[in-house]
Formats: structure tokens, sequence, C-alpha cells
């Protein structure tokens, strides 16, 4: 199954009488887009995607959480408190009624993401924030994280200056063209984020040196889906590339499944 193709909506939540559809219809796209248990898409996406605006989908979140259909964390920047990310997980239905408990993170269980849920305690997949160090406090059902960001990210030592650089320029020019695309979704100066470019260069590495990928193969392959009907609005960020979907594979395994595919078409 190709991340991001399938969605589902639990009985509970279909033959629901009070909630919306909107918001059924955003509980799907939320499970059609977990990696690893938990969804990190922002409501521009589910703006553009679903064609709903994004107060709507303000407004249609808080209504399958307040119903115990999702649980949310939002994470934030320790001592700035500058918004980092949102976490989004599926609660299983059978919680709905038990209180707030279920409100709880990091989830007592996750999505599987193949057809049913899974103890997250038997399953090292949740590291939320991936990495951090975070303390925890609540409001409203609404789970607050403050994290400090890991701010001495390095390259890897067995990188040449040269190799360095020839990475460099393929994440420049993904960051280029996605970011005028999606300007919504791409953080505004990720030229001068020293984080985010070396982060993205070990991620290229790592593709190349572990996952044994022609470092021409690679860039050709990238430059091929930011261009692809279906790729190009899926990579937001090459950090994201080694990350596992929901059959199991990286990402750049499954853009380079669909690349060979249809090479082999002609």
């Amino acid at each position: 199954m190709e991340f991001g193709q399938y969605g589902f909506i639990p009985s509970d939540l279909r033959h629901h009488k009070e909630i919306k559809p909107n918001s059924k219809l955003l509980y799907s796209e939320i499970s059609a887009t977990m990696q690893n248990g938990v969804c990190i898409k922002n409501n521009a996406y589910f703006s553009r995607v679903l064609n709903i605006h994004k107060s709507t989908i303000t407004n249609c979140l808080a209504e399958l959480r307040e119903n115990y259909f999702i649980a949310i964390t939002i994470e934030n920047e320790k001592n700035t408190q500058k918004f980092l990310k949102r976490y989004i997980y599926l609660t299983p239905t059978g919680f709905q009624a038990e209180g707030n408990e279920i409100s709880l993170a990091p989830p007592k269980w996750y999505f599987n993401g193949v057809g049913g849920f899974e103890s997250a305690t038997q399953r090292n997949h949740y590291k939320t924030p991936n990495g951090n160090q975070s303390t925890i406090s609540f409001n409203n059902d609404i789970n607050y994280i403050t994290s400090v960001k890991d701010k001495n990210a390095v390259l890897d030592k067995k990188l040449t200056e040269e190799q360095i650089q020839y990475l460099k320029r393929i994440v420049i020019n993904f960051y280029s063209k996605q970011s005028k695309r999606f300007p919504e979704m791409i953080q505004r100066g990720w030229q001068q984020d020293d984080y985010l470019i070396t982060k993205s260069i070990n991620t290229l590495n790592a593709i190349i040196r572990l996952d044994k990928i022609d470092s021409m193969k690679m860039k050709k392959v990238l430059n091929w889906a930011l261009d692809h009907n279906f790729w190009s609005d899926k990579m937001l960020s090459i950090r994201e590339l080694r990350s596992r979907a929901s059959n199991g594979l990286y990402k750049f395994q499954n853009i380079l499944h669909s690349y060979n595919t249809e090479e082999q078409r002609g």
C-alpha cells in the first residue's frame, strides 16, 4: 500500500450522528498520512488537499479531539515557546467514553497502518519529539511539550569538501523549488538554517552510504520526483526521505520504485 493513498474511518465515527462530514473526511486524511503512528501534517496541507478552509480544519480537529477520536501534542521550543511541530495521534475508538485518560501523550496505542491498533509499549516507535529533551504539561486535553532543539548538528566527518558541496547543491535546489510551490509549508529563511542544511546533507549522505544508492542516481531521482504529479507535493522535507512509510520502506525507496517503474514502461 502506497503512503498517503488510502485512509479509513472507523464505524463509530462514520455513523456518528453529531460529528460533521468534514471532520470525518479529515480523520480519513489523517489516517492516510500517518508515519510511525503519528501525523505531522499542518492545517495548510489539510486545507489544500481537501479543499476546505483552514478555519474549518481547525474546527474539525477540535471536534475530533473533543470527541476523543484523536489526541494532539504541540511541541514548542523551550524558553522562547516558539511553535515547532504538531503531532496528531489516532485514538482507539473503544476508548472514547473513558474520560481524559486517552488524551495523555504519548498514546498507549497507535494505528499500525495495516488494519488495527498495536500497543505502543510493544513497538518502540514513539519518540516525540525525536532526540529532544522534553517536559510535559497539559492544557484542555492538548498535550504541550517544550523541547531543547539540537543546535549541535554536525556533518558526517567522512564527507569530503567536494562531497559536501555536491550534496549542498541538491539541498538548495530542493528547497528553492519547494519553498516557491509551498510557501505555507516550507519555513521562511530556510537558507540561513544551518541545522536544516546540515541534517539534510547527512540524510542524503545516508541514502548514498547506507542505502547504497549511487549519488548521481539519487540526484536524478529527486529531480524527477520534484516535477512528478504524485510525488512533488509529498516531498516537503529532505530529512523525511529516510522515514518509513506504512509499507515499511523508506520514502526515498518508494520514490525510487516509482521512478524505476516509469523508466521500464518507457
